[in-house]
């Protein structure tokens, strides 16, 4: 897992995504912008955001986590989870 530092270093630009709800068998519904990832470039089966390189982690009073594929904005709509299944462009972090 990254810092945000290893971001800004890499000089990435991410893709702002949207953060509606999509129904999920067992668990909370997964918000709209992962759904929106896992349609765009599938799922990487077995693996989840929290293993994948693109996550970055804040840290201040609390801790969040951001992907860089989808860092538009500057919001909790745009927090990432951990334990979400990853999409296609899952990446050993």
């Amino acid at each position: 897992m990254r810092t945000v530092k290893d971001a800004r270093v890499a000089g990435q630009m991410p893709m702002p995504l949207g953060d509606d709800d999509e129904p999920r068998k067992g668990r909370w519904p997964l918000p709209e912008r992962i759904t929106r990832m896992h349609r765009l470039y599938g799922r990487h089966e077995g693996q989840i955001c929290g293993t994948c390189q693109h996550m970055i982690m804040f840290k201040q009073a609390s801790r969040w986590y951001k992907c860089d594929l989808n860092m538009g904005y500057v919001s909790r709509a745009t927090d990432w989870g951990v334990s979400w299944p990853a999409c296609g462009r899952w990446e050993r972090g």
